[in-house]
């Protein structure tokens, strides 16, 4: 569904480790659409974030360990400043993934 300029919009970012062993210093990081902000951050781990708001890119602190099958789930509240496409895209590293795993979505700001 769209969204009006101005009003916000709550996300569900799930970062789940499908291993069959625990992972360590699991790290996520978004990039946020410009014109994006972030009204808040919830979630039940990891308690700070930094948020540039410069370049739209989030960053939450590492979570120590996830176990094998364990899933956290980060909750933002986004406000946009202008209309049009808006992106949020993720990245999620960790001692096991060094790679970044990614996913995107995207919505529409009018």
């Amino acid at each position: 569904r769209s969204v009006l300029v101005g009003e916000v919009k709550t996300c569900l970012i799930r970062v789940r480790n499908v291993r069959s062993q625990s992972d360590q210093e699991v790290r996520l990081k978004l990039q946020l659409s410009p014109g994006m902000r972030v009204e808040r951050l919830v979630d039940g781990r990891a308690e700070i974030a930094t948020i540039d708001a410069r370049t739209g890119v989030v960053t939450f602190e590492p979570i120590r360990e996830l176990r094998a099958g364990e899933e956290v789930t980060f909750r933002l509240r986004l406000r946009s400043r202008q209309s049009g496409r808006t992106e949020l895209d993720a990245s999620v590293t960790s001692r096991r993934q060094l790679d970044p795993a990614t996913a995107a979505t995207a919505f529409f700001v009018q």
